[in-house]
């Protein structure tokens, strides 16, 4: 089994016709139900769901729990669970387990994933992770500050083809608890986000590329994020703009607009891969406003999720898609206008600009 999170899988699909047109997640935020969190379990064989917990440290430090179920590759509702700890200077800790789907459970009632020594577990005031892989452990504490959210309807669909989905058990939280890596254990405290999705339309077939944006802070909370379609889907954009402080939430609009400027051009990649060095931002919900821009300061790295797969299957997987992540270093001016008064938010950090086909 292989999980398309963890390493792409090689799966032989055909091309479709020209798609039906794409909805959107809709103007009106509707509320967050726990049942949201539990698995889909769709039969479609492009089903991918994910359970993301991330906690940014003072000193840098990050750490993250992440639960996957998929039918991508040999059988379906196979599961797997990830644990990172990526300290801002010296030795990281990632190890990742799979799981057929016999050796993974959920709870019908409330909210709770086990995969072996892993689980996930809560509910609207916050959660609870605790894993054991390799040489990294953890047990975090996720106590929310802003409650669970949903971008509009929470839903997109694909025509008659297919549906994505996202929600936010955690736009923003405290977390306490601990890490282990290498068998050197660590107290932390720190600021949680917590993402959900899931599709039943293999990413290729979905989406030409993405944008994602988060600056995750003692003082707030800012995730955005937007997709594009493919062609077969007449190139739609969707996103969302999320903030959130120790308030609560602050925005979450699942209609912004995002400009992208002052493209360059990866000399070292094939034709079609450029990346923006400008995004200009705007989004609202009710009378509450979000304006902004990223302006690259320069390049922090190119992943290509082929790289470690093997000559054969890294072929096959790139007659479908060809991959390429680019993570760019960037200062960010924000403001948010809410209730007679406007906040500014500046910093430096990094934009990401992930390609699944040019």
């Amino acid at each position: 089994m292989r999980l398309p999170f963890f390493s792409l899988v090689s799966i032989l699909v055909s091309a479709g016709a020209l798609a039906d047109g794409v909805s959107d997640f809709g103007t009106t935020n509707r509320p967050f139900r726990q049942a949201d969190l539990r698995p889909h379990l769709r039969d479609e064989e492009g089903y991918s769901e994910n359970w993301g917990f991330n906690v940014w440290l003072p000193n840098g430090d990050f750490v993250a729990a992440e639960a996957i179920v998929s039918n991508i590759g040999f059988g379906d509702h196979n599961g797997g669970f990830k644990l990172r700890y990526l300290p801002s200077d010296g030795e990281k800790c990632v190890c990742q387990k799979e799981y057929d789907d016999d050796e993974w459970s959920w709870a019908r009632d409330g909210f709770e994933l086990v995969f072996g020594r892993n689980r996930i577990s809560g509910g609207q005031q916050g959660y609870h992770v605790r894993g054991s892989c390799g040489n990294v452990s953890m047990e975090l504490h996720f106590a929310n500050e802003a409650a669970p959210a949903v971008p509009g309807s929470g839903l997109i669909r694909f025509g008659q083809d297919g549906l994505y989905s996202m929600m936010f058990p955690t736009p923003r939280a405290r977390v306490t608890g601990w890490v282990s890596c290498n068998g050197k254990k660590r107290q932390l405290e720190g600021i949680g986000y917590a993402e959900h999705s899931w599709a039943n339309m293999l990413p290729h077939k979905q989406m030409r590329r993405w944008f994602r944006f988060k600056a995750i802070r003692p003082d707030i909370s800012i995730a955005m994020a937007e997709m594009e379609t493919t062609p077969d889907y007449g190139h739609a954009r969707r996103g969302w703009v999320l903030a959130s402080d120790s308030g609560g939430k602050l925005i979450l609009s699942a209609a912004p607009r995002f400009e992208f400027s002052h493209f360059i051009r990866d000399k070292k990649a094939p034709a079609g891969y450029t990346v923006p060095r400008m995004v200009t931002i705007t989004a609202s919900e009710g009378k509450t406003r979000v304006s902004g821009k990223l302006i690259m300061t320069g390049l922090k790295k190119i992943e290509d999720p082929t790289a470690k797969l093997g000559a054969i299957k890294r072929a096959i997987v790139r007659r479908f898609m060809k991959p390429r992540d680019y993570y760019l270093n960037c200062r960010y001016e924000i403001e948010i206008e809410k209730d007679g008064t406007t906040r500014r938010v500046q910093g430096e950090g990094f934009y990401r600009f992930m390609y699944v086909n040019p």
